[in-house]
């Protein structure tokens, strides 16, 4: 992989196909989390349980 001879369209398909998949990637596990992080929420308000205070004893 030389570097020092490309010009700049090269390098920045070069960046896009390294960070396109790694934006990707963290734009699918940030959806997931908020997913679920709405389902446990929906569920413990479901059973009676305030889901500010789920944690303390």
């Amino acid at each position: 992989m030389k570097i020092v001879g490309m010009g700049i369209p090269e390098l920045l398909i070069m960046f896009i196909a390294v960070v396109l998949p790694l934006a990707i990637c963290a734009a699918f596990l940030v959806a997931v989390y908020f997913i679920v992080r709405k389902a446990v929420r929906d569920e413990l308000r479901g059973c009676g349980i305030d889901p500010r205070n789920a944690n303390r004893p």
